[in-house]
């Protein structure tokens, strides 16, 4: 992992769009953010499908530091607002990232498929 700069975790079978989030990589991704941590390794954690509002804060808590979520924007009937309410939610969880002796700090990063469609500029990221 001293090598990598993201390590990726699917929470889905990788191929089709729109899956339904599988939990059971989430102890995959704690395991990675222990050791990520531990050997302090520059890597980023992500995460990439079925991600949506409801399952992004489990994965959040489980260390991720970047959020990839495609149907999660895309299939929303108001994408300015999916993007928006992704930002309100990364913000809550900013604080939370402090460890417990207050010196090491992560966040969570937002990063969406639609980006790769030429998103609009009042869309991109702040």
């Amino acid at each position: 992992m001293g090598e990598m700069d993201r390590l990726l975790i699917m929470t889905v079978v990788p191929g089709k769009t729109g899956q339904k989030f599988i939990p059971g990589p989430l102890a995959k991704m704690k395991e990675a953010r222990q050791l990520i941590d531990k050997h302090g390794y520059r890597c980023e954690l992500a995460v990439d499908g079925g991600v949506n509002l409801e399952t992004a804060p489990s994965v959040i808590e489980a260390g991720v530091d970047v959020v990839i979520s495609g149907a999660g924007i895309l299939y929303q009937p108001d994408m300015i607002k999916a993007v928006d309410d992704f930002r309100k939610l990364a913000e809550k969880y900013y604080e939370y990232f402090f460890d417990d002796d207050f010196k090491t700090y992560r966040k969570a990063c937002f990063r969406s498929d639609v980006y790769q469609y030429q998103m609009p500029a009042y869309l991109m990221p702040a």
